[in-house]
């Protein structure tokens, strides 16, 4: 596996610049909303950032992704993300385009979203989880409904970097439901890619043979959470 980082000594990966692949994903979540700070589930409720959130953002930019030489930078039409992938755009050097592409979307819980993050929501998530056909009340996705999609925007994007048909390093803006999908496909855990508000990830090639869970690799560069969080949005 191919090693371009450094601890930074404060719980955080520093990327050797010189070193970093162009043909390499970051993934950063978005900043906190409104329903972050409050523990409710987001989902599909579509609210803005709170400048708490923002400033999740200007962090991460400012922190780690401004020398990157960021291309473009994908998102879904929910305020929290658009606003998060504009907020970097405008931070960048090479002032990327930003896209919308709603494939990418996170997982629609339905009626969960707005709840309280307590016990019975997170065992009914679990629930959804341990049944991927089931739906989410109030006529939302099943897991298996949500990863299908999912996946098939993330296979897309790294068979065009591949192909050199997307030029790297590209940014997707998403949420928390699409960082744990990353880490269970990439990692074996889906709780190693949970990460925090405004945390951020690295997929990069590794190798030319095999599936993408072959090909690819993850390094979790800020806002691990250890597992804390759920489906919440």
């Amino acid at each position: 596996m191919t090693d371009f980082t450094t601890d930074s000594g404060i719980g955080e990966i520093m990327l050797n610049v010189a070193a970093t692949p162009t043909d390499a994903i970051f993934v950063m979540r978005h900043g906190q909303t409104a329903l972050d700070i409050s523990h409710r589930c987001d989902s599909w409720l579509d609210l803005p950032l709170s400048d708490e959130g923002r400033e999740d953002v200007v962090t991460t930019l400012s922190d780690h992704l401004k020398d990157f030489g960021i291309q473009t930078i994908f998102v879904t039409s929910l305020k929290r993300i658009e606003e998060s992938g504009h907020i970097i755009s405008t931070g960048l050097p090479t002032a990327p385009p930003v896209i919308i592409d709603d494939t990418a979307r996170t997982w629609n819980l339905g009626t969960i979203g707005g709840d309280k993050k307590d016990k019975e929501r997170k065992a009914m998530v679990k629930d959804l989880l341990d049944n991927p056909e089931k739906h989410a009340p109030g006529g939302g996705e099943s897991y298996g409904e949500f990863t299908e999609r999912f996946d098939s925007f993330l296979d897309g994007q790294m068979k065009a970097i591949e192909s050199g048909k997307l030029k790297g390093p590209v940014l997707d803006v998403l949420s928390g439901s699409n960082c744990r999908r990353i880490g269970e496909r990439f990692m074996d855990d889906r709780d190693d890619a949970d990460l925090d508000e405004g945390g951020l990830l690295m997929l990069y090639r590794d190798g030319d043979e095999g599936k993408e869970e072959d090909r690819w690799k993850v390094v979790i560069i800020s806002g691990a959470s250890n597992g804390e969080n759920y489906e919440e949005s």
